[in-house]
């Protein structure tokens, strides 16, 4: 999905306004191809994840109950299968989140101005 279709929302900080762009983004589910392109967008071409490793993985979080899929239509008229997550992925995404979010403020600690002392 290209960045400029994402919804946008109004949050206090940057991690809020962050994972409240990730809820929306999940909330609409894609397919693996769209998966893999909104990756590779939002994270400015870092992440390049290849067939080959995303669809094991999305059979993964399925089997695990963090994901559902469903074969739907597209907007272009194509049948493919769409994967969200399900109540049990948002909890995992979230708690994985906050998570990340300590590790990266520990980081940032520990690498910041005036951590060689």
């Amino acid at each position: 999905m290209p960045k400029s279709d994402r919804g946008t929302a109004v949050f206090p900080n940057r991690t809020e306004e962050h994972h409240g762009r990730k809820r929306i983004e999940n909330s609409k589910g894609n397919h693996g191809y769209g998966i893999a392109r909104w990756l590779r967008e939002t994270s400015s071409d870092e992440f390049q994840v290849e067939e080959g490793a995303l669809y094991p993985a999305l059979r993964k979080l399925e089997k695990r109950g963090l994901i559902n899929s469903a074969w739907e239509i597209t907007n272009t008229g194509r049948e493919a299968k769409i994967y969200r997550l399900t109540v049990e992925g948002e909890e995992a995404l979230d708690a994985a989140s906050a998570n990340w979010d300590r590790y990266v403020n520990a980081m940032a600690s520990v690498m910041g101005p005036g951590s060689n002392q």
